[in-house]
């Protein structure tokens, strides 16, 4: 993310999946943010593995996803 201010901490992230083509998936997705060198990072992972996975996984099933993340900025 581009994000002007140095980013200071982290206090929440949460992503939501919004099934629109109804593929019935019940795969659950976690959002691990943290900030390297006052650079805010992001990586989406599914459950029980820890690599991270690209945003078109979920787009290319046809759905769509929402990531909400709180943070404090230097500034």
């Amino acid at each position: 993310m581009d994000i002007t201010e140095d980013v200071t901490g982290i206090i929440s992230t949460a992503i939501q999946i919004h099934d629109i083509n109804s593929s019935s998936t019940t795969e659950m997705y976690t959002t691990h943010a943290a900030f390297v060198s006052d650079n805010l990072t992001l990586s989406i992972r599914k459950r029980g593995v820890q690599t991270a996975i690209d945003l078109t996984t979920i787009f290319d099933a046809g759905d769509r996803a929402d990531i909400l993340i709180s943070f404090i900025t230097s500034s």
